[in-house]
């Protein structure tokens, strides 16, 4: 007994509807490759912080690396939990960018004591404190080792903290680091109160 080849779906619906043409391919939208916004609310992920980590860091136990700031202050650090919030520290730690040599086990890093304690602060409990005083240079520097959440959280303190005179500053820093999302609602801000920031 022979076998007869079954005609495939595509030419039986041809057959059927009467349309001898084939589908038309669809057209490969193409987009230009920029910078994301990082404050905009929701772009990192959910990073769980057990109690045991602060315990850890408060009494000095395993750690095993060191962070040294830029005025010379030297702070004790868990390399695994600074690697879990920052590519940049991951890619420090673990050498990742020359491959076959030792890790590292001192990080040099150009912020003060003082700001890098509320970077740290997050990475060990989730939570930091941002103020006036400190708060364009924890930005600057969570901006720079990709630390998005503090990112995030430091502009929402800039937005929810805009006023007249302070508007215009805001503006000009956050352009200064690509957050499209602070910059627009400074502009709404500005022009919703024109007449006080003029």
């Amino acid at each position: 007994m022979k076998l007869r080849k079954l005609p495939s779906k595509r030419k039986s619906f041809y057959a059927l509807t009467g349309n001898a043409r084939p589908l038309r391919k669809r057209k490969r939208i193409v987009t230009s490759r920029c910078r994301r916004c990082t404050c905009s609310p929701c772009q990192s992920g959910h990073i769980q912080f057990p109690s045991i980590w602060e315990e850890l860091r408060i009494n000095n136990q395993l750690c095993d690396g060191v962070v040294k700031c830029e005025d010379g202050v030297k702070l004790n650090i868990h390399r695994i939990i600074l690697s879990a919030i920052s590519p940049y520290f991951r890619a420090l730690f673990t050498n990742s960018i020359n491959r076959g040599q030792p890790e590292i086990k001192e990080a040099n890093v150009h912020i003060s004591s003082q700001a890098f304690k509320v970077v740290l602060d997050y990475a060990y409990t989730g939570n930091c404190v941002i103020n006036r005083s400190n708060v364009f240079e924890v930005l600057k520097y969570a901006d720079q080792y990709e630390i998005l959440d503090v990112v995030q959280k430091c502009c929402e303190f800039l937005i929810n903290d805009l006023s007249p005179t302070n508007c215009l500053q805001v503006l000009k820093f956050a352009s200064q680091f690509f957050c499209k999302f602070l910059t627009y609602k400074g502009n709404i801000y500005v022009l919703q109160n024109f007449t006080d920031v003029f």
